[in-house]
């Protein structure tokens, strides 16, 4: 950044200095009396107002361009002129020179940036190549030791999404049929939840175990609300869906409130009109409670503006509140996430982590398995026969064993860096 400044500075300082504002200046004062300076007479008064604390100063007028007859009087012929720099000036200069940096900085901010980034894109091609290969490297050394855990896991994810989409594929026909909105809503979240369990996993092999954990936050939601749909049937799935269109009227809302400001167009009238619309109908059919974020469980808790949490309580998933709180601070801007990092051997180092790490991924990927199991288990028990039976306890045994591996790892990290403390203590003793 030193020398960034560094180039910031002399860019400014070879167009701008206080030599090119002061002959603006002493061009100004003679201006105003109808006197133009030759370049070499302003140089030089320049100079000698430089290197002298006089305040007055003679100017022959040979060397100015000016009409002789105009400063020639009845009297006498002028042969100079003198030119007095009082306190009013020399403030005046001030305000010039500050004037002139506040004009010229902006400029020079521009160019210097656009040389920096010039030269920055001309050696893009090298510089992504070696960041890939450093990264390739890394990943192959991330997998090396996490081998089992990780293929664990991706199976795991993998017999989860086969069951879900033959599940669907067998039983979507019959649900179109008898109009099930239960079967509709549960394939629909276990569909994203699969989506999600990916996205952590996919994070987890990269060496963001942060970032994961971040998304296994959102697979707990997902299986908060299947096991509570579930439960209450059909009519909580109806509401479930159509609380879209409270949603569609809050974002459309938002959207006209800062569409000026983000250079958006607006809505058409005839759009507008539709979300304002169905969003009256539906408080209409459920009353004005469903106009809040968790609305569509409000008659169903007999609570006005119910919560998430409320919601989990229900399903009696609120023993994971301590996990899902701290998986909200990889998702918040709050003081916790930016000291405390899961990545982090101990949560809590004197280290900015900015990048990847080969640890902390216990408590994601077991996460990750806990709640898509629950997804998937509440989805193919809606229709329960013997292979529903047999899926479950295959996904229910990976699961168990999904937590164990990651934590042998996790252990052997750790006991790895505590004997290096060990000796770091011992070398600094001796």
């Amino acid at each position: 950044m030193k020398k960034l400044q560094q180039l910031f500075d002399s860019k400014l300082q070879s167009q701008l200095t206080p030599e090119v504002i002061l002959k603006k200046f002493i061009r100004g004062k003679f201006k105003a009396i109808g006197i133009i300076l030759k370049e070499q007479t302003l140089n030089e008064l320049v100079n000698r107002i430089e290197n002298t604390d006089q305040n007055t100063f003679e100017i022959a007028t040979e060397d100015l361009q000016i009409d002789k007859s105009a400063i020639t009087t009845a009297d006498e012929t002028i042969t100079a002129i003198k030119l007095e720099v009082d306190e009013a000036d020399l403030q005046l200069f001030r305000d010039d020179f500050s004037s002139a940096m506040s004009e010229e900085y902006p400029n020079v901010v521009d160019k210097t940036a656009r040389l920096i980034l010039n030269k920055i894109q001309q050696d893009a091609a090298v510089t992504i190549k070696d960041n890939q290969k450093a990264r390739k490297k890394f990943e192959a050394r991330l997998r090396k030791r996490w081998k089992e855990p990780f293929d664990l896991l991706e199976l795991f994810v993998l017999l989860a999404l086969e069951a879900g989409a033959e599940f669907n594929e067998e039983y979507r026909a019959l649900a179109a049929k008898d109009n099930d909105l239960v079967f509709d809503v549960l394939t629909r979240l276990h569909a994203r939840g699969c989506q999600v369990a990916s996205e952590v996993l996919t994070l987890i092999k990269a060496g963001f175990a942060d970032g994961a954990h971040s998304r296994w936050r959102t697979l707990h939601e997902l299986a908060v609300v299947a096991i509570f749909v579930a439960k209450h049937g059909r009519e909580i799935a109806e509401q479930y869906l159509d609380h879209e269109f409270v949603e569609a009227h809050k974002a459309a809302n938002q959207h006209e409130r800062y569409r000026e400001a983000i250079g958006y167009e607006a809505f058409p009238p005839e759009e507008l009109a539709a979300i304002q619309t169905a969003y009256e109908e539906a408080l209409n059919r459920y009353g004005s409670n469903f106009r809040h974020a968790y609305g569509w469980a409000s008659s169903t808790l007999n609570k006005i503006s119910p919560t998430f949490s409320d919601i989990e309580r229900d399903v009696e998933l609120e023993k994971w509140r301590p996990y899902y709180k701290m998986a909200s601070h990889n998702v918040h801007a709050g003081a916790k996430g930016i000291t405390f990092r899961l990545g982090l051997l101990g949560g809590h180092q004197p280290v900015l982590l900015a990048g990847s790490t080969n640890t902390g991924f216990t408590d994601p990927a077991q996460g990750t398995a806990i709640s898509l199991m629950q997804i998937s288990v509440t989805l193919l028990l809606t229709r329960p026969n013997l292979d529903v039976f047999v899926r479950c306890e295959m996904l229910k045994t990976i699961q168990d064993e999904i937590g164990d591996e990651f934590l042998k790892i996790q252990q052997s990290i750790e006991a790895e860096h505590a004997a290096m403390q060990v000796q770091d203590l011992a070398k600094r003793g001796g």
